[in-house]
């Protein structure tokens, strides 16, 4: 799904009015009505008999207010409907649609000045402001509106997007200008702003309702922008043939583990293990390989040192190279050695590698180190182990880029973990991820991903669909791992555990 701008959105609304065609009234009527329908989906029984309280501006974004305030009516909600007359002009279809009101059984309360907003004892507060085309902050009465609004103490929901947050520009600093959002219905795309961890505060939690734009159109929009969406990586899976086997499906190596930290390359190894691959070899020190075979007797082993990773040698690896997909780093250590290992590695590999942890440490305190990181390869890192690599930045729009000029600049994929977790590509796309939970936030989760990821690696021989499914499917298994565990007690293992779900529901979709 593609993450277009306000002013492409504005383009699809025009394009479906002439086209389809229809009328802008009866568009509204039909994207008011999929949101309420959306609503009461996800928050009927919360809402139920509630007094439902409406703040509407005076554009077509308060115009699905208004078309929204007649269906709860309807619906037998009590609701209150507060005009906010920030300025003498109103489009045609928010007066339409005020006037539809009139005579039925709602109060409506027009808010000519700040003296006019009245605290509000009990119910829901919705947000219908501003929409998408603001492009200055709030001043004046609409600016008194949503303060007004946040000191309620009240549940909000935001239609389309929070009044006074930009699509593609971070927030104003004031955070009383913006509405703080518990829930937001976003019509038909996200909105970029969504994606950003300093919009939380205001965006709350999000959903997407098809307002039944021009579907063509969008797909047609220019945008490097991306949300993964099941359908489509469904389609990205590989159909196993009956007489194919183990080679068929690549050979992981995951390369990591010290005497210290021997659990990190065993989640990554049983991680590859889940996502696929028909042989996954650990590289590890000597004295790992006892508890190595313990833990997974599918896991085989290659020793490398004995305490510590130590001397690269490919001639300890399989024979078929071109099968081979090799992911470094976890729980590697940073040791004199362990450089060493990298540095050669680094300057004997030609294909793709996938790249995590203290191996990216190791890059970070000598950048010049990624002039030998080859092409396509995959960077895994967690917000501080990027932030060492690019230095510091200003706020999520800011990280963004510098995200893509990395990938771009370096000809490599990065995975950047966290919410919503991001893959940017040497061609400058970018690609958000759906699933997961703030349960995923547990030590050796990153792990298990660089694992899956380096399995897919050789099953696929293309490293951003290898990067793709791995988030998706990383992610969905930690979410799927809830049926069974609280945020609080999952752990990595449970991603490990619950990956073969994760397949089936992809599969069955």
């Amino acid at each position: 799904m593609k993450i277009l701008s306000s002013e492409q959105i504005r383009s699809a609304d025009d394009y479906t009015i002439k086209n389809l065609p229809i009328a802008s009234l009866d568009l509204m009527e039909q994207a008011a009505t999929n949101c309420f329908d959306a609503i009461n989906n996800r928050l009927g029984e919360k809402m139920k008999d509630q007094p439902i309280h409406i703040f509407c501006g005076i554009g077509n974004n308060g115009g699905d207010g208004l078309v929204l305030a007649r269906l709860y009516s309807k619906a037998g909600n009590k609701v209150n409907v507060y005009v906010s007359r920030y300025s003498n002009k109103s489009t045609n279809d928010f007066k339409v649609n005020l006037d539809r009101l009139r005579g039925l059984d709602l109060n409506i309360v027009e808010i000519d000045m700040k003296s006019d907003l009245k605290p509000i004892k009990e119910g829901w507060i919705i947000d219908a402001i501003f929409g998408t085309g603001l492009n200055r902050p709030p001043r004046g009465l609409s600016a008194a509106t949503i303060k007004h609004m946040n000191r309620q103490n009240l549940p909000i929901i935001a239609i389309d997007i929070p009044s006074g947050l930009f699509s593609n520009m971070p927030a104003h600093p004031d955070i009383d200008k913006t509405i703080a959002a518990d829930y937001t219905f976003g019509f038909q795309v996200p909105k970029l702003a969504f994606f950003m961890s300093e919009n939380f505060h205001f965006v709350g939690k999000w959903e997407i309702v098809d307002i039944g734009l021009d579907a063509e159109f969008i797909e047609n929009q220019e945008s490097e922008l991306y949300y993964l969406v099941p359908q489509k990586l469904k389609l990205m899976l590989r159909d196993r043939k009956k007489f194919e086997h183990k080679g068929s499906f690549g050979h992981a190596v995951l390369i990591g583990g010290d005497i210290e930290k021997a659990g990190a390359v065993i989640l990554a190894g049983k991680g590859a293990l889940r996502s696929g691959a028909g042989l996954v070899t650990l590289m590890v020190p000597e004295k790992l390989i006892s508890t190595v075979h313990q833990s997974s007797p599918e896991l085989m082993c290659i020793a490398s040192g004995e305490e510590y990773i130590r001397s690269w040698d490919k001639k300890k690896l399989p024979k078929e190279m071109d099968k081979l997909g090799i992911g470094i780093g976890t729980g590697m250590g940073t040791q004199s050695k362990s450089k060493d290992f990298l540095k050669d590695l680094l300057e004997d590999s030609f294909k793709p590698l996938v790249i995590d942890a203290d191996a990216l440490n190791i890059i970070a305190d000598d950048q010049k180190l990624l002039d030998e990181v080859p092409a396509q390869s995959i960077l895994t890192p967690h917000m501080g182990e990027f932030k060492r690599l690019i230095g510091d930045y200003k706020n999520g729009f800011d990280l963004l880029e510098k995200q893509i000029e990395f990938s771009k600049k370096h000809k490599v994929i990065v995975i950047l973990k966290g919410a919503h977790t991001r893959i940017s590509t040497p061609m400058g796309k970018v690609f958000f991820n759906p699933t997961s939970n703030p349960g995923l936030a547990t030590a050796g989760s990153g792990d298990v991903l660089t694992g899956i990821i380096t399995g897919l690696l050789k099953q696929y021989n293309n490293p951003v669909k290898a990067a793709m499914l791995g988030v998706y499917l990383h992610g969905l298994a930690g979410d799927l791992s809830l049926k069974s565990q609280s945020m609080e007690s999952l752990i990595a293992s449970d991603i490990i555990e619950n990956l073969g779900k994760a397949y089936k529901k992809l599969h069955n979709i």
